[in-house]
């Protein structure tokens, strides 16, 4: 049998892999903790080594073991804490540089709402359990009518204060449950755990009145917002998927445009 040595990438990955836990352990007690930990470590430290080479050299003179001791606990205490202070500082940094980053990746920058990737897997992650704990939830897709003439209008500028009222709009109006993302251009896709139709009915209604109420301004001239909206709702026990429920919801949102624009038209899986 032949033993597999480690290769060298492996080998640096699993050192990148303790420095990653080093710096999430420094990053979860904090600055201050993990400074007064090194210096207590680099205390005991030094104190362990002095009493070695008291013993490897024989001297257990206590007279000049504490003479020793004067210099083994107080130079250890002077010196880690500034020395580890810049490199403690360097580690919170790239925590918090990592966190902003992850942020980014998953955020809409616009609208301040899930992007699209990060909202898909969301989603399909909730109604998988849907599905197996037989739990009803509802997926709506929302357009804004004529965003393109907006742009044409007013510019892009404009369009883009509109983006963002409606995603503040979104986010008053969500529940601590629900989920939504920018699904692209200025569509926008929720999902409503727990939710059947009546539920979300209500909730379209509620987020209907606050658009209508939020009003956008630009350039003086008040840029009226309407949308055009897709609602579907899982029914417990059915073998629809994340997919054809947003499939279904998209198909409503565009009878809801045919049919007048600025309105909800209804779907339901089977």
């Amino acid at each position: 049998m032949t033993l597999k040595m480690p290769t060298l990438k492996a080998y640096r990955s699993q050192k990148l892999q303790v420095v990653f836990d080093f710096r999430r352990w420094v990053t979860r007690i904090g600055m201050g903790s993990s400074i007064v930990l090194i210096m207590l470590v680099s205390t005991l430290s030094s104190i362990l080594l002095t009493l070695l080479v008291a013993w490897v050299v024989g001297d257990f003179n206590s007279s000049a073991l504490l003479h020793l001791m004067l210099y083994t606990v107080p130079l250890p205490l002077l010196i880690s804490g500034p020395v580890a202070w810049p490199f403690m500082h360097i580690l919170f940094q790239l925590d918090s540089l990592e966190n902003e980053m992850r942020q980014l990746a998953s955020i809409d920058s616009l609208t301040g709402l899930l992007n699209r990737r990060l909202f898909l897997s969301q989603a399909q992650q909730y109604a998988q359990f849907a599905k197996r704990e037989l739990v009803p939830f509802s997926v709506i897709l929302m357009d804004l009518d004529d965003f393109k003439l907006i742009n044409d209008t007013f510019g892009h500028d404009c369009g883009d204060l509109v983006l963002k009222s409606i995603g503040e709009t979104i986010n008053s109006t969500l529940r601590e449950s629900d989920f939504a993302g920018r699904y692209g251009g200025e569509e926008f896709v929720f999902l409503l755990p727990n939710t059947k139709k009546d539920a979300a009915k209500h909730f379209i209604d509620r987020l209907q009145r606050r658009i209508h109420k939020s009003p956008v301004y630009f350039d003086g001239a008040e840029v009226e917002v309407t949308a055009s909206i897709g609602v579907v709702d899982y029914i417990p026990g059915l073998n629809s998927d994340l997919r054809t429920l947003l499939h279904l919801a998209d198909q409503a949102m565009y009878k809801a445009k045919r049919t007048g624009k600025n309105r909800v038209s209804f779907s339901h899986c089977s």
